[in-house]
């Protein structure tokens, strides 16, 4: 039975009500324009697969059926009293994002997917910002395919392992020196792949707006001795100016004199 649209008051026909699969399809076509960085969508997003009976076109959910049809599918055994054919092999969290097996590259492909997804591009800096759950450092988190930094998840999934000993510095925060850094700091939040680079723990903290990285930049002491190798003095706790230390020691001796006398 087809409906008839009724027209309206002023004489025009409304457009016919869409189906659910008719509006998912066009989510997905607007999805695909709206990929960030001028990314190939079709070739990074899930693919629109019909349901394998004939004559349906919804989306396949389950067994290359759709929802419905998998439900009929399966009662058809119950009934029969008989226990339902083996599924096929499916990938499992224990997935790896840097491996060659193919379920390897079908979830390197579908945390992309994820990824672009789950960020929105900031038009000035180019940054994919992740809108999803963030650590108590203000970084991204996601599953993929297990708990991991967004960040580190995006550099697996596009571009390939992270070396051994290195880690993941954000370049398009080192590349803004008025961002303040911080917990609220939206560089941190940023998935781009474009934005990520590998460096060592050491250039990674020296790049930071933290104390420590401010004080490991400087070249002079706060009296003015350049920090030479022959003029550093290595401590614990960091670093001091040899020739600070030696005026300091010297003029400790001198009231230790006077005091003698």
């Amino acid at each position: 039975m087809t409906a008839t649209v009724q027209p309206a008051l002023d004489g025009s026909v409304p457009e016919p009500r869409k189906t659910k699969t008719q509006r998912q399809a066009e989510d997905y076509e607007t999805w695909l324009a709206e990929v960030p960085g001028g990314l190939n969508g079709h070739a990074l997003a899930k693919p629109f697969v019909e349901c394998s009976n004939s004559g349906c076109d919804r989306e396949a959910a389950k067994r290359g059926m759709c929802e419905m049809h998998y439900q009929r599918w399966k009662a058809e055994f119950r009934r029969a009293g008989l226990p339902l054919p083996a599924a096929p092999p499916r990938p499992t969290w224990s997935a790896d994002l840097t491996g060659n097996r193919p379920y390897d590259k079908q979830y390197r492909e579908a945390t992309k997917h994820r990824l672009i997804a789950n960020s929105v591009e900031d038009p000035h800096t180019g940054c994919w910002i992740w809108q999803k759950a963030l650590d108590r450092d203000g970084y991204g988190v996601c599953g993929a395919p297990k708990r991991e930094s967004a960040h580190r998840a995006s550099f697996l999934a596009f571009i390939g392992p992270i070396p051994a000993g290195m880690v993941i510095d954000h370049r398009c925060h080192s590349n803004a020196p008025t961002c303040p850094g911080g917990t609220d700091c939206m560089h941190r939040r940023c998935i781009n792949p474009a934005h990520l680079e590998p460096v060592t723990d050491t250039v990674n903290v020296l790049r930071g707006r933290s104390t420590w990285a401010k004080n490991a930049r400087k070249t002079h002491c706060h009296r003015g001795h350049e920090f030479t190798p022959e003029n550093t003095y290595a401590r614990p706790d960091g670093r001091a100016c040899r020739a600070c230390q030696n005026a300091a020691s010297a003029a400790y001796k001198r009231r230790r004199k006077e005091v003698q006398r």
